[in-house]
């Protein structure tokens, strides 16, 4: 899912908390 977004970690972290879900804190 990360290289189809292209997303580095941290670029994905801030879309889970811009999109206010807590799914980046079950994968720290």
């Amino acid at each position: 899912v990360l290289e189809e977004l292209n997303l580095s970690m941290d670029q994905f972290i801030d879309v889970c908390i811009l999109c206010g879900c807590d799914y980046c804190e079950n994968i720290r």
